[in-house]
């Protein structure tokens, strides 16, 4: 148990001499460059959301008077209906969201990172029961949202990643 120990220390010594910084830890440069971004309206009711989500993670003290970086993002949805029914209505479906992003500096109009993500989100349908098309339009609305929120986080980590490198 003490060479456990031991190496779990001597670990965490060599760590901190390559130069790891955690990436989520609230005072690194990375999230004081993160509030430096101006985040541009996303087009749409989901795009709205995403906007939301991402003004709360990325400038959580509000938008910056001088934003150093201006963030772009457009984001595509669609939709397939999986796993049918005898009578050919779908059991189940599927949300694809394709994110393109791009950052730019905010007074040369430089651009500095362009790149896709994409996400998958799915929700059941239900049975053909009586009221049927309200439990699945609020799953299908509950895909979505959940889907924007990890969106945002994605977008977050690739935009903290990239600028605690680009130091």
């Amino acid at each position: 148990m003490l060479w456990l120990n031991t190496l779990i220390i001597l670990s965490g010594l060599a760590l901190n001499g390559c130069g790891f910084q955690p990436l989520y830890a609230p005072s690194t440069q990375a999230n004081d460059k993160l509030a430096q971004i101006k985040i541009k309206p996303i087009p749409d009711r989901m795009g709205q959301v995403l906007h939301n989500h991402l003004l709360d993670i990325l400038t959580p003290y509000g938008e910056p008077k001088n934003p150093e970086y201006i963030l772009k993002v457009t984001v595509k949805e669609q939709r397939t209906d999986l796993a049918m029914r005898k009578d050919a209505t779908a059991k189940r479906a599927q949300l694809q969201y394709t994110a393109n992003i791009t950052l730019t500096h905010a007074i040369s109009h430089k651009l500095i990172l362009s790149d896709q993500l994409y996400l998958m989100s799915g929700f059941s349908i239900g049975s053909h029961a009586n009221f049927s098309s309200i439990p699945a339009l609020v799953s299908e609305e509950k895909a979505r949202l959940r889907a924007m929120e990890i969106l945002a986080q994605d977008i977050k980590s690739l935009l903290a990643s990239y600028l605690s490198l680009k130091n």
